[in-house]
């Protein structure tokens, strides 16, 4: 191995884990929303959640319900649902910007959102 190819592994090695570092921490500052038909929202912080630990919140709607498990490791996902086709059931557990669970018949959204700034606008078009 030239010296030249040690550099260039050195480098490679060097992006992958400040990569892995910035999508482990992505969402350290934001907030899980949940919004239901009524137009009732719940909102916890992702730091509060990680100081609070494991709970379980209900969330009822016109099909029965469903219900959101709070995990500090692995974010949030539906623990149980009363809609007929349960898909929500099915998602993956949500802990970075931007990821979503749906739950359609019941009408129910929970998001993760990055943390609000003051004064700074949410997006400039050019």
């Amino acid at each position: 191995m030239s010296k030249n190819d040690f550099y260039v592994l050195l480098f490679i090695c060097t992006l992958a884990a400040g990569s892995a570092l910035f999508l482990k921490t992505g969402a350290s500052g934001g907030q899980i929303v949940i919004a239901d038909q009524s137009g009732e929202i719940y909102g916890i912080s992702l730091a509060e959640l990680r100081q609070t630990g494991h709970f379980t919140k209900h969330f009822p709607s016109a099909t029965g319900g469903i219900t959101f498990i709070f995990d500090p490791t692995e974010g949030v996902s539906v623990e149980s649902a009363s809609c007929p086709d349960k898909l929500c059931l099915h998602s993956a557990p949500i802990n970075k910007f931007g990821q979503t669970i749906a739950c359609l018949p019941g009408k129910i959204l929970a998001t993760v959102e990055a943390p609000a700034r003051r004064g700074e606008p949410d997006a400039v078009l050019r």
